[in-house]
């Protein structure tokens, strides 16, 4: 049985290989003109997960696309800082894993004519990091032309950090692997297993943050999250998060967001100063769902919601908030809960997170696809989801069995925000 796309975003240990720059390409049968294109990005925290392992028949056959699942270097191979880290090597580039995402859209743009798909309606998607990388591929001077449209679920811009940052954590790889700067050649007779696993090392050191996450580089991507809003290429949005984001962290123990409020309101103060952080505080109660909407807002919700603002004064945004969710309460509307309707997913995985199968349950993932694919093929997901207009009604879609369309729905905590961002560093 394949696994779906659930028991991958669960499982880290799966077949791992620096040998991974390859792509699958997912079409319909029958003959038919140049059909659009969606390449897919996983998530996973830039450390796990594969575009080998999703299945798209079934999002290419009900849309009539061409599905496109790309592979990427992960972790130390992909998203380490090591050139910042030892003061610069002609031998090193800046976001190598970000680097084979563009190679990819590349080899789409010469390549996607020979499986019937039209290279001037390519839309590019992508989940966690997954999303962050199309947001970040958006804002790259060298991604240009190369898409017509961004998907992004649960990640933005914000899930970059500057090159200081991205140094420092490059540095406590390197001393994990036991490479100085000063020997920095040792670094090409390491094997990748010894990479990945000092990698993994390094991020046990690291509580509360991703230590693999990509970079402001000043070069394949603009120098700062400023640059990045202002570079992001005009083209059409569909962004949102899910009800429960951050809850699916605490639950599963994964450090690395701030866990706790404690930590979140240190966040916070670094980011935006002491009274800036305490109306934002305000609006999130003590408690647990407290501390979920904080956490989530804090790394999901309100960098989608920015996004959305700033990319409405030139084009076309669509913004929504998942609250479909699981049987279990534990979980509730979790991070990644709506790739169980993307693509298949295990029927034992359905049944412990949703029960048996009903036609309610079914007739909203046809629904979500069904907009997704809309936006895939025509820039919108429906005529009767409004564009999200910042000086207008602010209408956010709420997507469950039973979706609605409402006037800014979290008022109070988006005026608390302000429209600033933070990034967890």
């Amino acid at each position: 049985m394949r696994p779906g796309p659930l028991s991958t975003w669960l499982s880290a240990r799966r077949s791992r290989s620096e040998d991974c720059l390859f792509l699958d390409v997912w079409a319909p049968v029958e003959p038919a003109s140049p059909r659009p294109v969606v390449v897919w990005i996983h998530g996973g925290s830039f450390t796990t997960g594969a575009g080998s392992e999703i299945d798209a028949s079934r999002l290419a056959d009900e849309g009539d696309v061409v599905v496109v699942t790309v592979n990427y270097r992960l972790g130390g191979l992909g998203f380490v800082d090591v050139g910042d880290a030892v003061g610069g090597d002609e031998r090193i580039v800046s976001n190598p894993g970000l680097r084979d995402q563009l190679a990819a859209l590349e080899w789409v743009r010469d390549h996607i004519g020979a499986f019937g798909g039209d290279p001037a309606r390519v839309t590019i998607a992508g989940e966690s990091a997954g999303s962050a990388s199309v947001t970040l591929l958006a804002t790259s001077p060298r991604a240009r032309g190369l898409f017509r449209g961004v998907i992004a679920q649960s990640g933005a811009l914000t899930l970059a950090i500057d090159r200081d940052d991205a140094a420092r954590n490059a540095r406590v790889v390197l001393d994990e692997l036991g490479v100085s700067r000063e020997r920095i050649d040792e670094l090409w007779r390491r094997p990748a297993s010894a990479i990945v696993a000092a990698t993994a090392r390094a991020q046990r050191r690291r509580t509360g943050a991703l230590v693999t996450r990509p970079w402001w580089d000043d070069d394949l991507l603009p120098a700062s999250l400023a640059d990045g809003y202002a570079s992001f290429a005009p083209v059409p949005l569909l962004i949102g998060s899910n009800a429960d984001e951050h809850r699916t962290f605490t639950r599963l123990r994964k450090d690395v967001m701030p866990l706790t409020r404690e930590a979140l309101g240190t966040v916070l103060v670094e980011s935006l100063g002491v009274d800036h952080a305490g109306r934002v505080l305000a609006e999130y109660p003590e408690g647990a769902d407290g501390l979920n909407d904080l956490g989530s807002d804090l790394v999901f919700g309100m960098p989608s919601v920015h996004l959305a603002e700033r990319q409405a004064a030139h084009t076309s945004s669509y913004l929504y908030r998942l609250d479909f969710a699981s049987r279990l309460r534990a979980l509730g509307s979790f991070h990644a809960i709506e790739l169980t309707q993307l693509f298949p997913s295990d029927p034992r995985v359905d049944r412990l997170l949703f029960g048996r199968p009903s036609a309610e349950r079914d007739a909203f993932g046809a629904d979500l696809r069904a907009r997704w694919l809309q936006f895939v093929r025509e820039g919108q997901p429906g005529d009767d989801w409004p564009v999200y207009d910042p000086g207008g009604d602010r209408l956010i879609r709420r997507w469950n069995l039973s979706s609605a369309t409402e006037s800014d729905p979290w008022s109070a905590r988006r005026r608390a925000w302000a429209g600033r961002d933070v990034t967890i560093h």
